[in-house]
């Protein structure tokens, strides 16, 4: 189902049958200015993040990887090279801390150039 007003399909929070488990693991979530706990998973369609148990804000997120056009390197506080952030069709960017934030960007980026070749994917 597509949001009208930005064209971006919302895809669905769990994993299906179909779909092959590219990469997990632990990471937090940007929200405005919540900072989430969970867990982030990317397949060969989609980023799903799932808040762990003990957090107020429970929604799952999921991003359609056929929407995002950029990956962007992200530094916490500004000094800390641990997160990233992705770039939808709309304008609208998510960002995330984890471990290991270049395997994360090289997995995103590989598995978006399989889907269409990139536009801008730094």
């Amino acid at each position: 189902m597509a949001d009208k007003e930005s064209g971006i399909e919302q895809p669905k929070t769990e994993i299906t049958g179909m779909e092959r488990n590219v990469k997990t693991g632990p990471a937090n979530y940007f929200k405005g200015l919540s900072n989430i706990g969970g867990k982030l998973t990317l397949t060969d369609t989609q980023m799903i993040f799932k808040p762990g148990r003990l957090n107020f804000r429970r929604s799952i997120e999921a991003i359609a990887v056929k929407d995002i056009v950029a990956v962007e390197r992200r530094n916490t506080l500004g000094v800390m090279p641990n997160g990233f952030g992705v770039v939808l069709r709309n304008g609208t960017t998510h960002r995330f801390v984890v471990y290991g934030r270049e395997d994360w960007i090289q997995a995103v980026v590989k598995v978006r150039s399989k889907i269409s070749p990139p536009k801008k994917m730094s």
